[in-house]
């Protein structure tokens, strides 16, 4: 490599990671679950289980011990290592006989979509990359195809980034898991690789195996063709040209750390898929069964996914009454609800006021704002949805559904089922208040819900008390009961509501008339609210007939 090439590596890296910078805070990526980016072991792992990633994005990863002793020993291996600028690295590369770089990361753009990766070990001889090394602890002492395909994008990575790979092997070397006290023997097999093998023999073999002791070292020639190939087939999932086949999914369901959840929805979807294929779009899963920024001792019972169909039509009634497609299912402790749209009434107000009982703004924030959702099946539809700042948030609506929530935890006879009921209207309150105040506000998780009240309590644009209410109901949803009596609890809130629109604290003042008319004419009438609004208008003017 030409000795002033360091530059124009040095450049590319920069841009590259200026631009990935940007694709952070844009917050919003054509990748499934909006991946701003893709880290090369994400894709190695779509050729152990693409199922298995899926899941873990979905549900959530758990770390294994022995994944967590894996890490501690990678840390191990770079301990000794001298750090230095990437600038002074990749300027140094060139000038010397030898260098070893460890745990640096590198990245290369792919069709559009930014790869990064950081390769264990990596060997230059007068700046050309020969050796490209990684550490494994494994009860196995066999390599797997997605340790290859691991190592192999990160020596394409170096060549694209216009390195001359025409040398380059790389190794895996594989070590016990019970080697962590001798984790200087396993930092010296490059060397004592380097110090074995004729390059030019391996070049010519392709592969080959050679053994350290407990220690196994694989080495392989590095093939840019297959290396190409495998990056192609792994991005088609990433960009939704491909989906993961259902069977494997509910195979990996039975061995998933989250099984009973992951098995329920997927079972769910392929019950869609078989009655509904060619009419489906996209299986979106939304709510606090899908939220993973929620504790995990939250209470996630219920499950809601929408299906997003071509014709709303082929999709049969559940209820004669109604527009409304839907179907219910009831496994176990889970009640799963599936509401269908069409893509046209996603695209046109009117069309979706038809098809759903939903906000039509909450619902686009859910499909286009990938933190609010995941996505189940089918493709993204980010580009195919209405600008959502050229919408207006509809206060009064949100208001109404709100109230109802809040009007319905009056009606079972199931206590437990009336205070989720609370909850929900009063999650669905604090969402009004939180685009009342800031427009740009688009997140209808509980977690950012509540993030956002707090924020909106610091800088006194709201008292504590909606704050503390929110903390009172989210104990709940994870098993704390309430600390007051609840009749007591939803009526002081209800009131609250309604002091905040009498007042003039939102968007317009209202009389106490033109509240109990709110309540009296929002859907087939909120009668509990109108009976609390009517008493408390006495209340009010026999307090003020005594001033």
């Amino acid at each position: 490599m030409p000795q002033d090439n360091w530059k124009a590596i040095f450049e590319n890296q920069v841009k590259l990671r200026e631009e990935l910078i940007e694709r952070v805070k844009k917050g919003k990526s054509n990748l499934k679950f909006n991946r701003p980016y893709l880290i090369v072991s994400d894709i190695a792992s779509q050729f152990y289980s693409e199922a298995k990633l899926e899941l873990d994005y979905i549900f959530g990863k758990i770390k294994t011990e022995a994944q967590k002793e894996g890490t501690k020993l990678h840390e191990r291996m770079a301990e000794d290592a001298e750090a230095i600028t990437f600038k002074e690295l990749v300027e140094k590369i060139p000038k010397v006989e030898e260098m070893v770089i460890v745990e640096t990361p590198f990245l290369m753009k792919s069709q559009d979509d930014i790869i990064v990766g950081k390769p264990d070990v990596i060997v230059f001889k007068r700046g050309i990359p020969i050796f490209l090394f990684e550490y494994k602890f494994s009860k196995y002492s066999t390599t797997f195809p997605n340790q290859k395909v691991q190592a192999q994008i990160y020596c394409q990575i170096l060549k694209e980034l216009g390195y001359n790979t025409d040398l380059l092997c790389y190794g895996i070397i594989i070590a016990p898991r019970d080697m962590t006290k001798k984790s200087n023997e396993v930092k010296n097999i490059p060397r004592e690789v380097l110090q074995r093998i004729d390059l030019s023999s391996l070049i010519q073999e392709q592969e080959l195996e050679l053994q350290f002791d407990q220690i196994s070292v694989f080495l392989y020639k590095f093939d840019s063709n297959k290396a190409k190939q495998d990056l192609k087939w792994a991005l088609e999932y990433w960009q939704g040209k491909r989906e993961v086949k259902l069977s494997e999914l509910l195979y990996e369901c039975e061995r998933h750390e989250h099984k009973e959840k992951c098995g329920i929805t997927y079972s769910i979807i392929q019950d869609l898929v078989e009655r509904f294929s060619e009419n489906i779009i996209s299986i979106y899963g939304i709510g606090s069964f899908f939220d993973r920024k929620l504790p995990d001792d939250w209470i996630k019972n219920d499950i809601d996914i929408i299906c997003i169909v071509k014709s709303i039509d082929k999709i049969p009634k559940l209820q004669d009454w109604t527009d409304v497609r839907r179907l219910d299912y009831k496994k176990g402790r889970y009640t799963a609800n599936v509401f269908f749209n069409s893509l046209e009434g996603l695209k046109q107000k009117e069309v979706y006021e038809k098809e759903s009982w939903a906000n039509y703004k909450w619902a686009l924030l859910d499909f286009m704002i990938p933190q609010n959702s995941v996505i189940l099946y089918g493709k993204l539809l980010f580009d195919e949805l209405p600008e959502l700042d050229s919408i207006p948030y509809d206060y009064e609506d949100l208001l109404r559904r709100a109230f109802y929530h809040l009007d319905t935890c009056f009606r079972p006879k199931n206590v437990e089922a009336s205070m989720n009921k609370f909850t929900k209207g009063v999650f669905k309150f604090a969402f009004l208040i939180c685009v009342y105040f800031d427009e740009f506000f688009k997140y209808t998780s509980i977690f950012d819900i509540t993030s956002k009240i707090n924020e909106l309590v610091k800088d006194e644009k709201i008292d504590a008390y909606l704050y503390e209410t929110i903390l009172t109901c989210a104990k709940y949803r994870r098993g704390i009961q309430f600390s007051e009596e609840f009749s007591a609890l939803r009526n002081k809130f209800i009131i609250y509501c309604f002091f905040s629109l009498f007042e003039g604290k939102l968007w317009k003042k209202y009389d106490w008339e033109e509240i109990i008319q709110f309540c009296h004419t929002t859907y087939n009438g909120l009668n509990s609210l109108e009976d609390i609004a009517r008493r408390e208008v006495n209340l009010y003017n026999l307090r003020k007939s005594k001033e």
